[in-house]
């Protein structure tokens, strides 16, 4: 399986192609990495320059764009480009790289993906750069004295830039864009934002990234003003993409607009044109307004947030987006938990934002039982979207008329929550993990034919995991991102997983699995295991019965006979899917 995918565009860069494909294969690392490449279709010779490449490495291919009738602005036609790229990554991980520039450090994936190991909780990792032009280093840009790790809210006040081309991301993409991706408009700083819905940015100190500013390039090769221009169509787009940073936003882009608006009469008739068509297409009807306002009398710097009528138009602007904080358990990074983020996202379509003690919307995990412990200083309502319990609880007073439940993870929740607080008939009972099988596309099965073996967090270093005796093992890591470990899962023909949420999403993908026991480590015991299965097996006797690796070994004949009985409950699944997908929360 590849590991990186560097995805690579070009526009009338031929002169410098070489200089960034070698500065790609002069990489020294210990993963394979695949290259993507996308020729936005003029002719300059770029693609004979490719061909040599492409002709020596089977890992280099060539895709060619066409943008022919279409009426589209350079930084359109460049995101266009790279969206192509993605769709097509094979990558765990990928990194994108504007033609003109290239890497100064042979080290540089290495040492970054490293760092992506060492922090499974952080979406990517970056360095700072270097502004180079004319064979010659303009200025250093150092991000950080040493390592360090950004939140969105950080990255966004701190005023730092850390450049797009110079981050490794976690390919969050394999399976489709979520729905609110900003499909036309994968700008360098908008996708950064956006990755970073997904987890923390870490940034090395090193100047690893070579920046060409260069005259012919699609955004330097612009005059000031143009520039802003595109600036605030990014910020905009920014600001629909991301209302969970609004306020922090409105801040960074408010002299930016205001400059586009001052310079509004500066532009040629074609310029104006083709951005108001690009605005038009995509609903920036801030920047719209900005290019056609006519009114008179002076107005300052606050007409970015205050006197711009179409602005209130926008569902995104005039008001605030409701945001909700669900609960994520942030003790370890594991993927069943970090599924709460992507259910939310791209089938809930929630502007959430990750929480702990001030979380007001409860989903995917064994967190009924925190719970009512974590809120009840707080008066919010709560919202319980399929949580479940792992032991007894006591509840707080006054908490039942705080708490709505629409779903549970399964009966024996639901009959430990009845005893607590009055719960209604319509109550779905399902975990929201049952949710992957909207978010994956099975078609995409990877070679392989291996056992899976998930372990949990606390059996990592089981010793006990050499009692799996049978061929071709893979281990599946629970520190790795949903999407990750669902496309190791597919790679693989059976699942024993110690884990809860593998076996979820080994069901939801098809795959026989069965529960492997390496300790007793695991907090709740059998309680959340039973309370899955009471779903799907009116009788406990009939559910899947459970290995205990300390009392005995698995072989190629166990894992024949898991796949040989195993009771596929995807029809059940789906009408599980449909359930969640009515509720309404507010």
């Amino acid at each position: 399986m590849v590991k990186l995918s560097v995805l690579v565009t070009f526009c009338n860069q031929r002169q410098y192609i070489k200089r960034a494909l070698d500065s790609i294969l002069a990489q020294k690392t210990n993963f394979d990495f695949e290259v993507l490449i996308g020729l936005d279709g003029v002719y300059d010779g770029s693609e004979e320059i490719i061909r040599e490449y492409t002709d020596k490495h089977d890992f280099i291919r060539l895709y060619k764009m066409s943008f022919a009738g279409m009426d589209t602005i350079g930084i359109e036609k460049a995101s266009l480009n790279r969206k192509s790229l993605l769709e097509k990554a094979e990558g765990e991980f990928f990194s994108v790289l504007d033609g003109d520039d290239f890497y100064g450090d042979d080290r540089k994936f290495q040492k970054q993906m490293d760092v992506l190991s060492e922090h499974p909780e952080c979406i990517g990792c970056g360095c700072g750069h270097v502004f180079y032009t004319n064979e010659r280093v303009m200025k250093e840009a150092r991000i950080c004295e040493e390592t360090e790790f950004f939140t969105p809210e950080r990255y966004i006040r701190s005023g730092r830039y850390i450049h797009n081309g110079s981050i490794i991301f976690r390919n969050i993409f394999y399976f489709g864009f979520p729905h609110d991706f900003p499909h036309n408009f994968v700008n360098d700083t908008t996708l950064t934002m956006y990755m970073m819905k997904f987890g923390r940015l870490a940034c090395l100190p090193e100047t690893m990234y070579m920046y060409q500013m260069s005259e012919d390039g699609i955004y330097q090769g612009e005059s000031l003003p143009v520039k802003d221009l595109y600036g605030a169509l990014g910020g905009e787009m920014n600001l629909r993409y991301l209302p969970e940073y609004r306020e922090a936003l409105l801040k960074k882009y408010d002299a930016l607009f205001y400059r586009v608006y001052r310079n509004r009469k500066k532009y040629d008739g074609r310029q104006l044109a083709a951005v108001r068509n690009f605005a038009a297409r995509n609903g920036c009807r801030f920047v719209q307004a900005i290019l056609e306002y006519t009114g008179g009398g002076y107005i300052g710097r606050g007409f970015a947030r205050l006197k711009c009528r179409y602005m209130l138009k926008h569902k995104n602007f005039g008001k605030k987006v409701k945001k909700r904080k669900i609960a994520c358990w942030t003790g370890f990074p594991n993927f069943g938990d970090m599924f709460n983020l992507y259910v939310a996202r791209y089938v809930f379509r929630w502007c959430v934002v990750p929480g702990w003690k001030e979380a007001d919307l409860w989903c995917v995990g064994s967190l009924l039982s925190r719970l009512f412990e974590v809120r009840h200083e707080n008066g919010k309502t709560l919202d319980v979207m399929g949580t479940g319990m792992q032991r007894e609880v006591r509840m707080p007073e006054d908490f039942a008329a705080r708490v709505r439940v629409h779903a549970l993870r399964g009966k024996l929740s639901l009959e430990k929550l009845k005893e607590l607080i009055p719960v209604k008939k319509s109550v779905v009972l399902a975990d929201p993990a049952v949710l992957l099988r909207k978010m994956v596309d099975k078609s995409r099965v990877l070679p392989g034919g291996r056992v899976g073996v998930i372990p949990h967090y606390y059996d990592r270093n089981s010793e006990y995991l050499n009692n799996i005796k049978a061929s071709g093992i893979k281990i599946i890591r629970v520190e790795d991102t949903p999407i990750q470990v669902a496309r190791d899962m597919l790679s693989c023909k059976c699942i024993l997983s110690s884990s809860l949420h593998g076996l979820i999403f080994a069901d939801a993908l098809g795959i026989p699995n069965r529960r492997i026991v390496l300790s007793d480590e695991i907090i709740g015991g059998d309680l959340k295991f039973d309370d899955y299965y009471s779903v799907y097996y009116e009788n406990p006797e009939e559910a899947p019965e459970t290995i205990d690796l300390r009392k005995t070994t698995v072989t190629d004949e166990t894992i024949d006979d898991i796949i040989k009985n195993y009771v596929n409950v995807e029809r059940k699944m789906d009408e599980q899917c449909r359930a969640l997908l009515k509720i309404k929360i507010n």
